[in-house]
């Protein structure tokens, strides 16, 4: 397992460039799936470029988990231009219904609530907020309760 400290120093390291570097976000996604290999997750949620890199690493980390003939899936929430939170690609409309949901961002912010929201209106059971970093700001009653929070980093 890696420490608060070496997923820190990573994402110093990396700053804004941490999506771009595989190799580090692979490992970091990595400790995000570990916290919640024992959910259940059927699939995880990241909104636009940032999170569905992440959610793509933390689904492939979840399915080397489970048996062969399972599989987590990744699905992006693309946010519109007047700030709403849409699921279009990927069959998320048809799949994520009644399915426990992992919900994954960079960093935790007020966003963070709405995309829970959004996800849980298409009927997806959300059992977590997974996220690289909480500047400290973000607790659970601010992202609508979901019944895991786990950050990474906290600063």
């Amino acid at each position: 397992m890696m420490t608060e400290a070496e997923a820190k120093e990573i994402i110093e390291r990396c700053g804004t460039m941490i999506i771009d570097n595989p190799v580090e976000l692979r490992l970091l996604c990595y400790e995000i799936a570990e916290h919640f290999v024992d959910s259940g997750v059927e699939a995880v949620v990241g909104a636009d470029r940032s999170g569905i890199h992440i959610a793509r690493w933390v689904a492939y980390h979840l399915s080397t988990q489970k048996k062969v003939d399972e599989r987590t899936l990744a699905f992006r929430a693309e946010k519109t231009r007047n700030g709403q939170f849409i699921f279009e690609l990927g069959g998320a409309i048809k799949y994520l219904p009644g399915r426990k949901t992992l919900v994954v961002e960079e960093t935790l912010t007020r966003g963070s609530r709405e995309l829970i929201e959004a996800t849980r209106a298409i009927g997806a059971d959300v059992i977590g907020l997974g996220a690289l970093c909480n500047r400290g700001i973000i607790r659970l009653k601010d992202v609508v309760n979901p019944p895991k929070m786990f950050a990474l980093v906290n600063k």
